[in-house]
């Protein structure tokens, strides 16, 4: 089986790397297309081959990962000529649905939705997957492989892929600027960038694995942590009257509105 990629940006750079560190596919089973792309070289120079243009790397390819901004998806496919039908689309563009994708490819086709998210340059991605019971085994069991290699893989409906994208896609921007004002206040009262920023981090990481791990929910925990009286409670009773509870909330539905917008 030939893997394609067309859009070699960050997100792409990610998955490759993690593809190529996992056996997933041999470097060359790999098949490249992005004229722009400022990190191509690196993966040419592994061995890699480099198409010429979509219609190129799809005659290639078997499984392909469209990994183009939602509003580069019909410069990326809309002139295509090769016969695409019995091959796999992998699209991770935010909000465009999958009968939007085949509008540009020949019936036979098959399609994946996925949204990843940037943790996966870490190895730590959360993924969600839609269901696709169409698809044979053979190309499911790739893609799933792709991103489980990078990380935790969640299967939802393809109705439900905007909403996840609120959660996994956008998530990691949501938490970074939480950190961000956290060290801030903090250097506030007096604390190094340095020491407030590994302080941040790490409450970050434990919280999540205690998340995972311990088979408490998110509030069970924040009851463990919050005497009464005590400075936890001041401080989560503060936020909630500031209105952050709400704004998480708001700021979800606006991310999945968004997605929706961008949908085809």
């Amino acid at each position: 089986m030939k893997f394609g990629v067309i859009g070699v940006g960050n997100m792409a750079n990610a998955i490759l790397e993690s593809i190529l560190d996992n056996g997933v596919f041999s470097p060359s089973e790999i098949v490249l297309y992005d004229p722009y792309s400022k990190v191509i070289d690196k993966f040419v120079s592994k061995g890699c081959f480099v198409a010429d243009s979509p219609d190129e790397l799809l005659d290639r390819s078997d499984l392909v990962l469209l990994a183009v901004k939602p509003g580069n998806i019909e410069q990326a496919l809309g002139n295509l000529t090769v016969n695409t039908s019995g091959k796999c689309i992998v699209s991770i563009a935010a909000g465009i649905s999958s009968g939007y994708l085949k509008k540009f490819l020949c019936e036979g086709t098959y399609v994946i939705r996925v949204m990843p998210n940037t943790p996966i340059m870490v190895k730590c991605g959360a993924t969600a997957i839609a269901f696709n019971d169409g698809v044979p085994e053979k190309y499911w069991n790739k893609a799933v492989s792709i991103f489980s290699n990078a990380g935790s893989v969640c299967f939802v409906d393809e109705s439900l892929i905007n909403a996840a994208t609120a959660v996994n896609g956008s998530g990691p921007a949501y938490f970074f600027t939480m950190a961000d004002e956290m060290v801030k206040a903090a250097e506030e009262h007096g604390l190094d960038r340095e020491t407030a920023l590994i302080l941040t981090a790490k409450t970050m990481e434990g919280a999540a694995r205690m998340l995972l791990e311990s088979g408490r929910s998110p509030s069970e925990l924040a009851d463990a942590v919050s005497s009464p009286g005590g400075t936890t409670l001041a401080a989560l009773n503060e936020m909630k009257n500031s209105g952050f509870y709400e704004a998480i909330r708001k700021g979800m539905a606006a991310c999945a509105k968004r997605a929706f917008e961008l949908g085809k």
